[in-house]
């Protein structure tokens, strides 16, 4: 399930999908006593889908098993396989990221893969916020949490003002571009405008996205509106995840790109946030 999730689907359901469609034999074994938070849902079904992304793509693993409980005020999830290890949460493994997202919500995340073989990732996830300081350390090579973490905000204009976010936002690294209820783009940020191959945002702004962005699949045929996930968020409020699309830039050139694409409330509806950024290709 290359998408984002969670309208009616819950977490087990979810990874069930996930194991199905991944390329490599899966066990999945889930126990959860109650639904847990949505943050924690969405925090452990990523960490799997990245665990398992992984294993399929670098470890050479030919089996892997996810366990996921729920026990008191935490839940748990493991994921293991039998690849070649030697996996890393160094900058650019796609790990640091998950590390974020856990330790956002109170967790922990830690990683054992030897050089002789197999890896192992885990994660505890308070279910409450009063069980954040009960989530104790776990094995062998933990990542840290940082000292002064704070619990995970979800009102932002309670972290800083709108002027100060709207600078932050335009400055990050990842390309994003916000679009209205129509579809039509109303921000860009400049790293959006580099990898589209734009020099103004007046040159986008106000047109339909999708015909201007995404109209065209990889062999050059037309790709039609009806059949686009960047515009389900609008339309059913799901976040959407794909990892390898196609953009069009500005001289009709296609651009390898990996995408979120997020429901966002506007004056004039619900509209869409994409963040998304230039997917290397590997050669055969």
């Amino acid at each position: 399930m290359p998408v984002g999730i969670w309208v009616s689907r819950r977490l087990q359901p979810a990874l069930r999908a996930l194991a199905r469609k991944a390329p490599i034999r899966v066990e999945l074994d889930v126990e959860i006593e109650a639904r847990p938070p949505e943050s924690v849902e969405i925090a452990t079904y990523y960490v799997v889908s990245e665990a398992l992304t992984n294993a399929a793509k670098h470890a050479q693993a030919s089996r892997i098993s996810v366990n996921v409980r729920s026990s008191g005020a935490a839940l748990r999830a493991t994921v293991e396989d039998d690849g070649v290890g030697g996996a890393e949460t160094s900058a650019g493994s796609g790990l640091v990221g998950l590390i974020d997202r856990v330790e956002a919500l109170g967790g922990r995340l830690a990683l054992e893969s030897p050089a002789s073989g197999g890896t192992r990732l885990s994660i505890q996830l308070p279910l409450t916020l009063q069980a954040e300081a009960a989530i104790a350390g776990l094995e062998a090579a933990t990542v840290p949490r940082r000292e002064g973490a704070l619990p995970a905000q979800t009102n932002l204009s309670q972290v800083a003002d709108p002027e100060a976010l709207l600078a932050a936002i335009a400055s990050v690294a990842d390309a994003l571009y916000v679009v209205d209820a129509r579809g039509n783009i109303r921000y860009l940020n400049a790293a959006a405008l580099q990898i589209l191959g734009y020099d103004e945002e007046t040159q986008l702004l106000g047109r339909p996205s999708h015909a201007t962005i995404h109209y065209l699949r990889p062999d050059g045929t037309p790709f039609p509106a009806a059949e686009c996930p960047l515009l389900r968020p609008r339309v059913t409020g799901e976040t959407v995840r794909v990892e390898d699309d196609w953009f069009v830039r500005q001289d009709g050139s296609l651009v390898p790109v990996a995408y979120t694409s997020a429901p966002i409330d506007i004056a004039d509806g619900r509209g869409a946030i994409v963040g998304f950024r230039e997917r290397a290709i590997t050669q055969p």
